[in-house]
């Protein structure tokens, strides 16, 4: 991202740790962002095409576990730069800490929020990685309710919606962007 970070592409340890850009040039990755992967045509002949339900968010993430499954490896090229504006975010000031927030449209918090827990419930995926999401789903909950606490309920709406339909399997597009 702008901040120098490797964006949207991580390692499992129990949890997502996102790669450190001070190790090697070359790393492994467990997860990345739609955000500049090359793919090979073999693999995506073999694996299909991204779940287009998901519609937006966590597509990327479903798509790379999909291909540690199936035993593909990945690759993060350490300086590889490329520009990605994932929209607004917001510098808060929180106990001594500035955090980076990013400010999404409750439409993104509901596609967020349910293509995580319906990847993230599927039955070859570790009990670890549901404890994430509803950390992470709570972290996202606070950062809502501090960065934009006039959009924070609406958020919160969404966020609770995008839990059940995950829970339940309804995928498409059912908020629309606005």
């Amino acid at each position: 991202d702008s901040s120098g970070a490797a964006y949207g592409i991580s390692r499992w340890k129990g949890r997502f740790v996102r790669l450190n850009r001070s190790d090697a040039a070359v790393q492994a990755a467990d997860t990345f962002a739609f955000v500049g992967p090359l793919l090979s045509t073999r693999a995506v002949r073999e694996l299909g095409l991204p779940i287009k339900d998901y519609f937006i968010w966590f597509d990327d993430v479903e798509y790379s576990l999909r291909m540690m499954r199936h035993g593909k490896r990945t690759l993060a090229v350490r300086d590889a730069v490329i520009r990605h504006d994932f929209g607004k975010s917001r510098t808060l000031h929180f106990f001594g800490w500035k955090i980076r927030v990013a400010i999404h449209a409750p439409w993104k918090v509901y596609y967020g929020a349910r293509n995580q827990l319906y990847t993230l419930t599927r039955p070859q995926i570790e009990w670890r990685a549901v404890l994430f999401y509803f950390l992470s789903q709570a972290r996202m909950f606070l950062r809502n309710l501090i960065a934009q606490p006039f959009k924070a309920p609406l958020c919160t709406w969404m966020q609770l919606r995008g839990f059940v339909h995950g829970i339940r399997g309804k995928l498409g597009i059912v908020v629309l962007p606005s």
